[in-house]
């Protein structure tokens, strides 16, 4: 995955897990866990979480939790 191509914005990389263009909040990082991009509907409610990194070829998408509710 090193040598994968990424995207050149951490918002190009996170569009495909926003379709609808949602409001998107950043959950600062905790111990033990890389900060997240949490997608959010006009209710405020969590729809997903996404978690992203640099890579040397640009930002990739390295976690999607869905939510349900």
């Amino acid at each position: 995955m090193s040598d994968a191509a990424g995207a050149d914005t951490r918002g190009e990389a996170l569009a495909r897990y926003n379709p609808h263009g949602l409001p998107v909040v950043r959950e600062k990082k905790r111990p033990h866990r890389a900060a997240r991009w949490l997608v959010v509907d006009e209710d405020h409610e969590i729809v997903r979480a996404v978690s992203m990194f640099r890579g040397s070829n640009g930002w990739l998408v390295d976690g999607v939790e869905e939510c349900s509710g």
